[in-house]
This record gives structure tokens, sequence and C-alpha cells, in this order.
């Protein structure tokens, strides 16, 4: 995309205010590469999945974490640093504004402007970078509306903060019960803790919650008995104990008032189930559920036909309207990531099952939603299929090879080229997990195991030395293309092991290998068979 900073402040001819993406860049690589500086100051948007990081500029030092979504203005001033050794994940985003510059309009306020982003907007953040860094440039119109719906979302998530202030002690309260609805809590207690009367806490809570603080207890209570009943194997005095209730009979006669079943019928029927992205969609699509509701990737609406009215157009919808939506099709049950604020709102429809998925392999993701939809035998069934096709490729390559060597997985970008570790997907998960293949040396030595990625120019690829190598994609524009040219024809690109053995891969197929989930996984090993035995 070219720097359109200068055009866009010399608009100023019209009475509204429009924003325009100048950059889109995962945030690990916004780290590793300072941002370069304009003749105006940079404005910054960034979306922290996983990790946490500090932001200093001229004005504050913030810190960023997963779930937090910072604004700022950055300058020759500012920096922005990782400060764990876990992967720092997320997207940031550099744009402009034109229009009204006279009435010095901001969008949103600086520094920390969200604790705990929706779905939708994390959604809609990686579907901006996934497009950006297509670099179709017919696709500018596409990215404009994605950016558009995205700064409409990041809006309503601060307007919600912002309406909340006006009853800050709510809000604590509501954390307190979630954290310890199985302990003694009375509207006495809450209101003491909260510092107003007994009277005044209900009124305002009932007008807020649209229910009495006992039946929102109760439904929190009987919303974690169904998430045990769903997870784990617990009889009913001990699932009475472990919710807050004295004994099975009384959490029977409550569970059957919220759900409409009892404890023992539920458990037994099957779900209707919701899913709320791509990769627990998936996960129920592997193991033969079709999801009431659910979003899916382009990759895989494109294996089977999905009724309309079972896909979530979760990218283009105001969580209100999700609700809504989740709502109408009365789930028994809802899968979701680790979104606090979100998932609390949700369960006046079902109970949530909340996946900390930064914090598990998609294996044991996939083992959690088998067990929520009672197909423990299924998902081992297909877990086995996987792992027998793992098997068969290493005999193979075994047969072939006394040790196992070498790999390395390539990723055309704007002008660079990014080679990735099994943290970032890209089948590297595959490669340096079940395949047994080691990084090169030299990436070892730049400890790519830490950093999960390492962004380079077009000729640095023949200094990596490699038994195979894999191309995700091909080079994007004229200028790529040429430069990919000129290092093909190379001697230092001719010497490599892997162009001397015919062991350079580029995939058709290369959309699927973004996925982390089991469908794009076994697809995955799949394509790998084929070029690994090539």
């Amino acid at each position: 995309m070219k720097n359109i900073s200068t055009e866009l402040t010399n608009i100023i001819n019209t009475p509204f205010v429009f924003h325009y993406p100048q950059t889109v860049i995962e945030l690990s690589k916004l780290i590793a590469n300072k941002p370069p500086h304009h003749s105006i100051q940079n404005r910054y948007i960034i979306i922290v999945t996983s990790g946490k990081c500090r932001v200093s500029t001229t004005e504050e030092q913030l810190i960023v974490q997963a779930g937090n979504v910072a604004h700022y203005n950055y300058d020759n001033n500012s920096s922005i640093t990782s400060l764990e050794k876990s992967q720092l994940q997320g997207v940031a985003i550099e744009y402009v504004t034109a229009g009204a510059s006279n009435k010095k309009e901001r969008s949103f306020q600086q520094g920390l402007i969200i604790d705990h982003a929706s779905t939708r907007l994390v959604q809609l953040a990686d579907k901006l970078l996934e497009q950006w860094n297509l670099q179709n440039y017919e696709n500018s119109l596409s990215i404009q509306q994605v950016f558009s719906d995205l700064l409409a979302e990041i809006h309503r998530n601060s307007q919600l903060i912002t309406n909340d202030k006006s009853e800050d002690w709510l809000q604590k309260i509501l954390l307190y019960m979630g954290q310890r609805y199985y302990s003694t809590i009375t509207r006495s207690d809450m209101a003491e803790l909260a510092g107003v009367s007994p009277e005044h806490f209900s009124r305002v809570f009932r007008k807020e919650i649209g229910q009495t603080f006992n039946s929102h207890l109760n439904l929190l209570r009987i919303r974690k008995a169904q998430q045990l009943l769903l997870t784990q194997q617990l009889n009913l005095s001990q699932l009475a104990l472990e919710v807050g209730y004295e004994e099975g009979t009384y959490l029977s006669r409550k569970f059957k008032q919220v759900v409409g079943t009892s404890p023992s019928v539920f458990i037994r029927k099957e779900k209707k189930v919701v899913s709320l992205n791509y990769n627990y969609t998936a996960c129920l699509r592997a193991l033969g559920i079709m999801p009431e509701l659910a979003p899916y990737s382009h990759w895989l609406a494109s294996r089977e036909h999905i009724p309309q009215t079972k896909h979530l157009s979760i990218d283009h919808m105001s969580f209100d309207n999700v609700c809504d939506a989740i709502s109408a099709v009365r789930p028994d049950v809802i899968i979701n990531y680790c979104i606090e604020q979100e998932n609390a709102a949700m369960l006046t429809i079902a109970p949530v099952i909340a996946i900390p998925f930064r914090e598990m392999s998609w294996r044991d993701q996939f083992h959690l939603i088998s067990e929520v939809v009672d197909r423990r035998n299924q998902a081992n069934v297909w877990l086995q299929k996987y792992d027998d096709l793992c098997t068969d490729l290493n005999n193979n390559l075994n047969r072939r090879n006394t040790t196992r060597g070498s790999a390395i997985v390539w990723e055309f970008g704007d002008k660079k080229v990014y080679c990735y570790d099994s943290s970032y997907g890209r089948g590297c998960h595959i490669l340096y997990g079940e395949l047994n293949y080691h990084r090169p040396d030299l990436l070892m030595k730049e400890k790519i195991n830490e950093r999960g990625y390492l962004e380079k120019k077009i000729k640095d690829i023949a200094l990596y030395q490699a038994d195979v190598i894999i191309f995700l994609n091909f080079p994007y524009s004229l200028e790529e293309k040429l430069e990919f040219k000129k290092l093909i024809n190379s001697d230092d690109w001719l010497k490599l092991e892997a162009v001397r053995n015919k062991q350079v891969h580029f995939l058709k197929e290369s959309s699927m290998f973004y996925g982390f989930d089991p469908l794009s996984s076994l697809a995955q090993i799949e394509i790998l068979s084929e070029v690994l035995r090539s």
C-alpha cells in the first residue's frame, strides 16, 4: 500500500472525518522492525491476542496484554517491547485521518481503550491483516470496509466500558460473583462490598442485569454445573458442592428451573452447539457435528455445503446481533475463546465452554470439545488416522535417510519473506513436531524458537541451508518476482542442499496452511506427504 499520509492531511474541505489504514502488520513484526518516521505523527491501534508488551511514547507508558486494545501516537521517541518469553501475538494498525482537521478530531482517547476485546473485534483484526497481506490492489474497497467495521467494533467495545462507569461497583460485584459463585453470597454482603444500601443495590442490579441478585447467582451456579457435567465425571452430590449448593436434590430442582430438564437428562441428550470461531467450528465438523450456528473459514466453507441458516457471518455483525442470532437457535452449549466479558454476557443464553487456546495445543482443545459433545471415540479415531498418516510418512522418510534432515518454511510478504517456528503454524507444527524435522542451524542461532518467526529480504533465503525448503506462496509484485528470479539463478541458490536434491516445494493450496485445527492439520499432513515423498 502506498504512503498516503501527505495526501490525506491536505484533505480538509469536508465537515466529516475519515480514517484510512496505512500499515497493517503482525504485532511481533512491528517490534522487530521499528515503524518508519513519516512527516506527520503516526496513529497506531494495537490488538494483543497473546503475551504482553510495553508501549512507550512521549506522553505515557502502557502495559498492553492479551485481550487489550490500545490507541496511541507513535513518533521517533516511541518504542514497543515484548515483556514475556511467551510469544507476543496480535495486530498493529497504523492509520491516517483526513477531513475536519481544524476540529482536532480524535476517534478514540489515547492509551488503553479496551480491556477485553470481543471475539468479533479480534476476528475483524485478523481478517484485515489477512486481506492486507494478500497485496491484491483490486481488494482495496474490501480492506476499507473491514477497517471501517473494525473501528465501529472498537467504538462499540469502548462505549461498553464508558457506559459501565456510571455504576463502577456493579462491574466489581459481577466479577466477584463470577469468581466466588460457589461460596455463601448474600445481597446484604454484596451491597456492603459495593458501598451502597441493599435497596439501591437491588434496584440498580435488576435494572442493569435484567434479573434479581438471587436469580443471577443461581444462573451462574447452574451454568457452572452444566460446564462441569460436560467436561468432568461428577455425581450429583459432588456437583452440588462444587457450585455452592449443599446437596444434590436442591441442585436438581434449581437446575430444572433454569435449564428445563434434570441434570441426568441434560447430560444424555444430543447437544445443540454454537461455535464462535473458525478453529472450533473445524473441530466440531471433524467430529461429525453440524453446529446450529458457526463461522466458517473460506477454506473450510469451500470443502462442503453449509446451509445458510447455520452460517454465522460474525465479521459483519455486532455482538448484540450475534447474541440475538444465538438466542434464536436455543443452543445447549456455546464454545468460545476465554473472553470474560463476552462470555459472561452470553450466560443468559447457554453455558459457555471458554477454552484458553493460548495455553493448549490443538490436540488438547480437540479432546476437550469431544468431551463436551460426547464424541470421545470419534476424536480418538480421527487422531489415530492423523497419527497413522504421520507414522506412514515418517517410515517412508526413514527408509530414505538415517536421520531426519532440516526444513524451513518461507512465506512471501510485502517486499519481505518470513520463515516460521511451530508456534506460528504454517505447517511448522507438523514438520518440527510429528515429522521430527529440525530447524536449520542458522535459524536456531537467530533464536527463532523464542521469536516465532524471522523477517528477511528475498536475497537472504540463500543463507539458510536446509534439506527441505517449502514456499507457502509466490511473490506478489513484479519487483519481487524479478528479485526472486535473480535469486534462483544465483550460485548461492544453486548450492543449497534442497535445490541440489530437488526438495524445493511450492504449495498449491497455501490457504489451508494458515489453519491450526484438526481438519486443516489433516489436510496439511496429506499435502506434506505428497511433496516430501516426491
